[in-house]
């Protein structure tokens, strides 16, 4: 894969970032361009030229990777590709905020394996997560089928180092896969409920956040079939797995 862009080269794993075009081999290394590619942005932000660095992966522990200065060229070697990552990334941060000349070589490991976030999620009036009795939470719903969202807030997952996403609903099946078995299940559309169904009856232990009246007057806020929902969660959790992010549902 080539790419026309002034800054990197990607090569069999490596990532050198240079005044050339941009080559992928192979075309799948996509933890690695996804921290090559904000390099040159971050340089551009801070109106400096854009260093010389590679970026490649050599069998070693997870996560870990090494940086090694040459003068003016900056070697980042992953131990995998989530290390190479976040050594990449780290040149970036250290691009933006103008501290590339001091960084040093050295050995990075996490002290923490697993970085995660817990994520309530609001999917559709139907399948509620167990604190859906707000406005806060029907305001969310229409923005958990954006990609534009998930696209933004996996960068930042990324950008800060987490590497583990759950997301948190009672029975989101409905919302997200179709089973033959159970053709009438899968649900079209994406429901809220009116405002006034939100009130202080609600228990605060989790219980009964759907009830069968919130269906009364339930507006449509995306008018999406079961397999275009199923689509939109499996660019979602492409996206994720590109960035070095495990997605775990809990039910």
């Amino acid at each position: 894969m080539k790419l026309l862009c002034p800054f990197l080269v990607l090569f069999l794993g490596t990532v050198t970032v240079c005044h050339a075009d941009v080559s992928f081999s192979p075309a799948g290394s996509a933890p690695l361009r996804f921290a090559a590619v904000k390099i040159e942005p971050a340089a551009r932000e801070v109106k400096q030229s854009a260093p010389n660095v590679t970026i490649s992966v050599e069998t070693g522990a997870a996560q870990s990777y090494r940086i090694e200065r040459d003068g003016a060229k900056v070697r980042v070697i992953g131990g995998d590709a989530a290390g190479a990552m976040d050594g990449g990334l780290d040149i970036a941060e250290a691009v933006r905020i103008g501290s590339l000349a001091e960084l040093k070589s050295g050995e990075h490991r996490p002290h923490i394996e697993f970085r995660g976030i817990k994520f309530n999620i609001p999917l559709d009036v139907r399948t509620p997560r167990y604190s859906d009795n707000a406005s806060a939470a029907r305001a969310n719903i229409p923005e958990m089928w954006s990609r534009e969202f998930w696209g933004d807030f996996l960068d930042e997952m990324a950008r800060h180092r987490f590497n583990v996403l759950s997301l948190w609903n009672f029975n989101p099946f409905p919302s997200i896969v179709k089973v033959p078995e159970f053709p009438d299940v899968a649900l079209n559309e994406v429901l809220h409920a009116k405002p006034e169904h939100f009130d202080e009856k609600f228990s605060c232990r989790g219980g009964g956040m759907f009830k069968p009246a919130m269906l009364d007057g339930a507006e449509v806020v995306k008018r999406l079939s079961i397999d275009e929902k199923i689509a939109c969660w499996g660019e979602v959790m492409q996206m994720a797995k590109d960035r070095g992010v495990g997605v775990y549902w809990f039910t």
